[in-house]
């Protein structure tokens, strides 16, 4: 090793245990005492900007702070990283160097400078020597100088490595945990090795928190826990992929998110996977907009299905309707020229006989009662087959109640009760058709209580709806027959012609209201409504 053993020697016992700031340090303290110089310098380089700046400097027995940055352009240092090679200056460096700052405050005359490369050839720092005379041996220096250089290089390069490490390490964290999905690695054991954040956050935890620990630590449900243990074993054992396309995971709060996960095995260098890495992706919001589209289609799905139903019993209803209106008018004349006879032979046998037995005096109101019912039949077809358009105007109602029910025969013990307010209660009808109704609706309800009881009637006006209730005391209307009641010919009266409800809903309908049998807890409550009268109104009827 000769006379460059000694330097070396110290080189290496004096640095080996330290790194960077340290090591540099060290360095060119040993450096000036080896080559004896005043200054020793190991500087950085940045090749893009062109500067330099330095990592430890040695200047008349001290380390010189702070660290500087300069340009490289016109100074000795410039040439070694130019040069690519060392580069000696023994005397005359400030007049060969004209304007360099440092050179001029130092008084420096020579200079000594190598560049340090980097193992792929790259100069990335240098390391030099300044004297304030001219320099006694360069060859000696240079030689020492250069062995200084590739053990400094080494160093630099390491920590540029590590620096670069860090850097990607940070920015692989940084795209780890910018992202929402759920990204992991698991070991055999079901210990998290890896976590970004949207994983911690869920489970209400820190990365460094859910690090070395399980599933079961933070999530209660035990179930969830083995299904996704099941799995990791599964990718782990097959190396194979496995895509879950939905499955709960209760987070820190109790909240179940629906995820859809990709897993997939982590093979090792000996051919067996020993971790499962896996990728979440939230789907709780899809699942949920999904589910809510499927409600509105279902819903839609019913109304069109609702409408199609309505629309079918319409034309059913009204097909039966017009059958039974053609038939009604086709034998109208001829059912009501014999019951006309009929009706005259008992009105001319009552004349008569002046005094007839009781017996055949019962029988002659009995054909007549009888005609009065086939004669009513006859025009409550004619009346249903017509279906004449209501002539509209502002109708008091209470006083179109009272008026009907008194006109109405009733059993003894029969009472009505109107609550209807304010009073006059105004709805837009045409007065006639809505007595029709009135009429048939007391009347069902007289029927219903055969031996008297109370008839309410009320009446409320809302969001432009006025609706009318008729309530009776009987013994209701069974549910299976709720809607059945309103057809054409269906009646549960012995001898009710199944028309009267009928023609108060194609009446209700015509006006662009609507007939139903309402909830109550006695009796029949049979409810209608009809478009509010326009404000101002005219005068009632």
């Amino acid at each position: 090793m000769g006379e460059l053993g000694g330097p070396l020697w110290d080189l290496v016992t004096g640095t080996a245990a330290l790194r960077g700031d340290e090591f540099f340090r060290e360095l060119t303290r040993l450096l000036a005492r080896a080559i004896g110089v005043p200054v020793a310098l190991v500087t950085a380089v940045d090749r893009h900007r062109g500067t330099a700046h330095t990592l430890a400097a040695w200047v008349d027995g001290d380390w010189a702070d702070p660290p500087l940055e300069y340009a490289l352009a016109g100074t000795p240092c410039g040439r070694v990283v130019e040069g690519a090679e060392t580069f000696a200056c023994t005397g005359g460096v400030r007049d060969e160097f004209r304007g360099v700052q440092s050179l001029e405050e130092l008084r420096i005359e020579s200079y000594l400078g190598s560049p340090l490369r980097a193992t792929s050839g790259e100069v990335i720092g240098t390391l030099c020597g300044l004297d304030r005379e001219p320099m006694r041996d360069p060859v000696q220096a240079r030689e020492v100088l250069e062995a200084f250089a590739a053990r400094a290089a080494v160093e630099l390069e390491r920590i540029r490595a590590e620096a670069e490490l860090e850097h990607q390490r940070r920015f692989l964290r940084q795209v780890l945990d910018v992202t929402p999905c759920f990204i992991f690695a698991k070991d055999r054991e079901g210990y998290f090795r890896l976590v970004n954040r949207a994983v911690a956050d869920a489970y209400g935890t820190t990365i460094d928190g859910l690090v070395g620990k399980t599933d079961a630590d933070f999530n209660p449900k035990a179930d969830e826990v083995a299904f996704f243990r099941k799995i990791d074993l599964e990718v782990m054992e097959t190396q194979q992929e496995q895509r879950i396309p939905e499955e709960p995971v209760t987070d820190a709060t109790g909240r179940v998110r629906w995820v859809q996960t990709i897993k997939r095995p982590m093979v090792g260098p000996d051919g067996t996977a020993q971790f499962v890495l896996g990728v979440s992706t939230d789907v709780t919001e899809l699942r949920s907009t999904r589910e809510e589209l499927l409600r509105r289609q279902l819903e839609e799905k019913r109304k069109v299905q609702d409408e199609l139903d309505r629309v079918r019993d319409d034309l059913v209803r009204q097909t039966r309707l017009a059958a039974i209106g053609q038939v009604a008018a086709s034998i109208a004349h001829e059912l009501r020229n014999p019951l006309g006879v009929i009706n005259n032979a008992t009105f001319y046998l009552r004349r008569q006989i002046r005094e007839p037995a009781p017996k055949l005096a019962e029988t002659l109101e009995i054909i007549s009662q009888e005609v009065r019912a086939a004669d009513r039949i006859i025009t409550d077809l004619l009346e249903m087959s017509r279906g004449k358009s209501p002539s509209k105007t502002a109708v008091d109602l209470a006083a179109l109640v009272h008026k009907t029910f008194g006109e109405l025969e009733r059993a003894p013990g029969m009472r009505l009760e109107v609550r209807i307010v304010p009073d006059p209660f105004l709805v837009d009808a045409d007065p006639d058709q809505l007595r029709q109704v009135l009429a048939n609706l007391l009347l069902n309800a007289m029927q219903a209580m055969p031996d008297g009881g109370r008839i309410t009637v009320d009446a409320l006006r809302e969001s432009g709806v006025d609706v009318i209730t008729v309530l009776d005391e009987g013994p209701g209307v069974p549910a299976d027959l709720r809607t059945r009641i309103f057809e054409p010919l269906f009646s549960t009266k012995t001898k009710g012609t199944g028309l009267g409800l009928t023609i108060c809903r194609q009446i209700l309908e015509y006006h662009g209201g609507a007939i139903w049998v309402a909830p109550a807890e006695r009796g029949a409550a049979l409810r209608f409504r009809l478009p509010a009268l326009p404000a101002p109104g005219p005068e009632p009827t």
